[in-house]
């Protein structure tokens, strides 16, 4: 018998809810209505419909990633090591193209920055972003002095995944 009964009463909270949840969607979907008063005093009932302004949307930004495979290396002259999984963003194909051929010169480079890089400076707050001002700076010069492209800047961020420093 007392089994019966709690069942009953789930089912009765689950109807309850039901309702309530149904209730509510109405209302929160329901378009807006509003009162006016008509000719001779009547009440009547006037949908408001919102105007939506066309919003127009950029054309999105075409994204050219190279990722980096994790690689580890040495920071400063102190024993302090870190492993490093990045991404270069382009701006353009061409640029990505060229780098994605020269990927042993974008590590060294990258360790090269790490390692002239003060052990202490690990730190300090905005390390991170110094580090990758440098390591764009020093990638900017495996480019050819007069390229194919137009873009003077090809490399628009330095984006760690993975950065761990002991």
């Amino acid at each position: 018998m007392k089994g019966k009964r709690k069942l009953i009463i789930i089912i009765a909270v689950v109807v309850v809810l039901l309702l309530g949840i149904g209730a509510g969607l109405f209302f929160f979907l329901m378009p807006e209505e509003e009162v006016v008063e008509g000719e001779e005093g009547q009440e009547q009932v006037v949908e408001v419909q919102e105007l939506e302004e066309e919003i127009e949307i950029p054309e999105p930004e075409v994204l050219l990633y190279l990722e980096l495979k994790p690689f580890t290396t040495t920071i400063g002259r102190e024993p302090r090591y870190a492993k490093i999984t990045m991404q270069l963003k382009f701006g353009s194909e061409p640029p990505k193209a060229y780098m994605t051929i020269r990927i042993a010169q974008i590590k060294d480079a990258v360790i090269a920055v790490l390692q002239k890089t003060d052990s202490k400076e690990v730190e300090r707050d905005g390390w991170v972003d110094r580090l990758k001002e440098r390591i764009i700076l020093r990638l900017n010069k495996i480019f050819p002095e007069e390229p194919e492209w137009e873009d003077p800047k090809p490399i628009r961020k330095v984006l760690f995944s993975e950065l761990v420093v002991q």
